[in-house]
């Protein structure tokens, strides 16, 4: 009767219910017939690269996201035993991710036994364990920092290209991990810079106007005051300064955010640099070989250095893309030759 209890469903409004199947909810049973009949059914099933993007701009742990681009059937895993369900799911591996991030700040090293309240697949956690050990030895033995600020070794490099693949692609997940806190730290200062100006836009606008039209008293001055209060580290510094008059106050204000533009500036040209680094080691290593297809692929798919990138350029980005585009675009273009050869022969 398109009503939800004692209301009516506007026109052109459709309801969209979302729940687990039997399997793996005791609560739940199937939908009779007469209930199949009324409704849409939609099968979701896990999907590893559509997750990876929401997983890179959350900010997910990058151990966690190089381990499962080799290990993707562990993405998400759902198995009865005579013990009981063993299972891993999307939401078991980020709230993983948020324990790891805060064990790292807090200088304490993660154990199987940690992993597995997340993981709650022995095989998979001990799995896992074992490769954040690895990771953690990746991050030392090749010096990611170094790497990032230019100044690797020969070393570093024949070490890399004689590692297996595994290695490799660990290596180049913990390069994307931190090329994207420097792509996400420059894109927080841009969204700070771009607010900060535009509150302070408003607010000089506003008592202009207000000033102009002889509308500033007592008690307006007081309430531009107290907005700018909310701009602590501003309004600590015109005390200090001992600025009463709002033009000065403004003024001020100006100067700081001369500061923050520069700040923002710094974040963009380390992370540049950092990505041009990275670049110029994986050259080095594999020079255009699928290691390198691999690194633009995770570019390409990571919201944060794909807006930082078609904002701030990248040549060497470009140009490999470029050229992988050209490649697959070569490669469709002999499929459907292919094809057609097919058809040809059959008919004729």
């Amino acid at each position: 009767a398109k009503t939800f209890g004692s209301h009516k469903v506007p026109e052109g409004w459709i309801i969209v219910a979302a729940g687990n199947p039997p399997e793996y909810n005791k609560s739940v049973r199937e939908f009779d017939v007469v209930t199949l009949d009324r409704v849409k059914k939609i099968d979701v099933e896990p999907d590893f690269a559509a997750w990876k993007e929401y997983a890179w701009k959350q900010g997910l742990h990058g151990a966690i996201l190089s381990y499962l681009e080799i290990k993707k059937n562990h993405f998400y895993a759902m198995e009865t035993t005579v013990d009981g369900k063993r299972f891993a799911t999307a939401r078991g591996w980020e709230d993983l991710s948020n324990m790891l991030q805060a064990y790292e700040e807090l200088g304490i090293a993660a154990d199987e036994g940690l992993i597995y309240q997340y993981l709650q697949h022995k095989k998979i956690a001990k799995d896992f364990a074992n490769y954040l050990d690895l990771y953690e030895k990746y991050r030392t033995d090749y010096r990611v920092g170094d790497i990032l600020a230019g100044n690797y070794t020969k070393g570093a490099v024949e070490k890399l290209q004689e590692a297996p693949f595994d290695e490799r692609l660990s290596v180049m997940g913990l390069l994307l991990s931190r090329l994207t806190e420097d792509f996400t730290a420059a894109y927080d200062k841009d969204l700070q810079t771009v607010q900060l100006h535009g509150v302070m836009e408003e607010i000089q606008s506003k008592y202009d106007r207000e000033k102009k039209a002889g509308l500033l008293d007592k008690h307006s001055a007081q309430a531009y005051l107290a907005t700018l209060q909310t701009m602590e580290s501003y309004v600590q510094a015109a005390k200090a300064a001992g600025l009463r008059e709002k033009d000065d106050v403004f003024g001020m204000m100006k100067e700081k955010f001369a500061h923050v533009v520069e700040s923002r500036e710094n974040a963009i040209s380390y992370a540049s640099a950092a990505l041009d680094n990275a670049f110029a080691f994986l050259e080095e290593a594999f020079g255009a070989g699928q290691e390198m297809v691999i690194f633009i692929t995770e570019l390409t798919a990571n919201y944060y250095s794909v807006k930082f990138i078609s904002e701030n350029g990248c040549e060497k980005y470009y140009s490999y893309n470029k050229e992988l585009l050209f490649e697959e675009k070569q490669k469709s273009i002999l499929e459907d030759i292919e094809k057609a050869k097919t058809m040809v022969d059959l008919l004729f």
